[in-house]
């Protein structure tokens, strides 16, 4: 997430299935975008050689992050629970403001949170 803010990254346009790392990086930007058929996974953090006193650090790490741009991590915290990913509501998604809104694919600008189309790749965008 570092590397993208000294890039000057601040935009995460979120298309098709974006889960697990993916999930987490775009809700570090301070403007996250649904594109229609989107959805955002999550489960618990988790690593083959990692030590569970270093998962700890590094999911309060995040959720710490995450709400230091606003994100509501009691909604967030709990689908980080288990190693199954959680798809949230794509509505309550937008209504508890873990995403900034919808994204236009045919006019690359925000947009109304209408309609329904599958895609299958993650854009970050530089403003």
């Amino acid at each position: 997430a570092n590397w993208l803010k000294m890039r000057g990254v601040r935009r995460a346009v979120i298309e098709g299935d974006c889960a697990s790392a993916c999930a987490l990086l775009a809700l570090l930007m301070p403007e996250r975008y649904l594109t229609p058929g989107a959805a955002l996974g999550f489960h618990e953090l988790w690593g083959r050689n990692a030590a569970s006193s270093e998962l700890r650090s590094d999911r309060a790490e995040v959720l710490s992050l995450m709400r230091t741009i606003g994100i509501d991590t009691g909604f967030i915290e709990p689908l980080m629970v288990g190693r199954e990913l959680q798809y949230p509501d794509r509505a309550e998604l937008l209504s508890r403001r873990i995403v900034t809104g919808c994204w236009s694919q045919v006019y690359r600008a925000p947009e109304p949170c209408t309609g329904l189309l599958v895609s299958r790749a993650v854009g970050y965008e530089a403003r």
